[in-house]
């Protein structure tokens, strides 16, 4: 079996049905299995993720946004961490746009989308800015902490 791979993250442009037609014209006798895959998020999305969730958990609790719990009635009040953060913020806007619950099965493109609607929010309602972190900030962040 042959596998020829076509990225279609940014959608299936007409050169690469060309190429696909091209291939398949070769071999006419062949049996063929097509299967569509979307991309979920890659591994440097993921870690720029966990570092997005800990930088936004830190700017949190300098602003003194607490996280608020209910227990027994009564109101409780703590500071946010990374996990926190991905859990009851993250993924709370990942469920409502997109129906997940999972950040694994979540396509590349949701979670851009999850983070822009995060970022302007934040922003807007609460004064956070903090952008989402790319790989050039990832790289710098590994370098300092493996010193």
């Amino acid at each position: 079996m042959k596998t020829i791979p076509f990225d279609t993250t940014e959608g299936f442009d007409i050169a690469q049905w060309a190429s696909l037609s091209d291939v398949l014209q070769d071999l006419p006798d062949a049996k063929w299995e097509i299967v569509i895959r979307k991309p979920v998020r890659t591994t440097a999305q993921n870690s720029a993720l966990h570092l997005y969730c800990e930088w936004l958990a830190v700017k949190f609790n300098e602003n003194h946004f607490l996280f608020t719990e209910h227990y027994f009635g009564k109101e409780f009040e703590r500071e946010w961490d990374a996990d926190m953060v991905k859990n009851s913020l993250f993924k709370r806007v990942l469920k409502a746009q997109c129906g997940k619950t999972s950040t694994a099965k979540a396509t590349t493109k949701e979670i851009s989308d999850v983070v822009d609607y995060l970022e302007k929010n934040l922003s807007l309602k609460m004064g956070i800015d903090i952008a989402f972190p790319d790989r050039w900030r990832l790289e710098e962040e590994n370098l300092q902490s493996s010193k």
